[in-house]
């Protein structure tokens, strides 16, 4: 491993962190809380109470079958996938926040981050991809975000949308798809996309009937 070692500690919330914190102190552990910003709680509440869940499952073979038809009668696509420093740039841009992260956070892999451009290399991994369209067009931005991990279940793939969710939507889920279908999984695909509540669903409707998505039933708690 590197010499530098990051050390995430999870626990409910109303859990003292007494002991916590006397046994990292033994280890000369250093708090690195501003990581994710100040008030990463709070951030956690405002995000999490304002999104919805939908799931929707189906079968590796399904899914490359109907990407391929789709992709190739969409062969020119406006949205793109961007990096690191595209996303610190967004992340910078007060124009930017204000329409794709009202609420001043965003949620990667279900964790949650402050919307500042020194947490864009801890948003953008090697199972996370982040696809941008319309940002030139205030009314019309949208960013989403997939990552994925493999579950007993089988290969958990999740979705997130920011922004205004147009017919540019689909084209999101082909380039997120794009990178997701070329990696080893299981055949059992469970797909979990979340939206900011109030946003239409009419294009992700549509979107998962073309990719023949089933519609799936999980208490989500968030």
């Amino acid at each position: 491993m590197s010499e530098y070692i990051l050390i995430r500690g999870i626990s409910s919330q109303g859990t003292s962190w007494t002991f916590l914190d006397s046994a990292v102190e033994e280890f000369g552990c250093n708090s690195r809380t501003e990581l994710y910003g100040t008030g990463l709680t709070s951030v956690r509440r405002r995000i999490t109470s304002k999104l919805i869940f939908e799931f929707y499952d189906t079968h590796k073979r399904t899914l490359q079958n109907k990407y391929t038809v789709i992709r190739k009668d969409n062969p020119s696509l406006i949205s793109e996938s961007i990096d690191k420093k595209v996303l610190c740039e967004i992340l910078a841009s007060t124009d930017h926040k204000q329409y794709l992260f009202p609420q001043d956070g965003i949620v990667v892999d279900q964790v949650p981050y402050m919307t500042i451009k020194s947490n864009a290399p801890l948003i953008i991994s090697k199972r996370t991809t982040v696809v941008v369209s319309d940002l030139i067009c205030p009314q019309r931005k949208l960013l989403s975000i997939s990552n994925f991990f493999q579950a007993p279940i089988g290969m958990v793939f999740n979705f997130i949308v920011y922004g205004c969710v147009s017919e540019n939507f689909k084209e999101h889920l082909i380039l997120h798809f794009a990178k997701f279908l070329c990696r080893p999984m299981s055949d059992y695909i469970l797909f979990r996309g979340i939206l900011i509540k109030g946003t239409s669903w009419t294009f992700l409707d549509s979107t998962v009937e073309d990719l023949d998505l089933k519609e799936q039933s999980f208490m989500e708690q968030v």
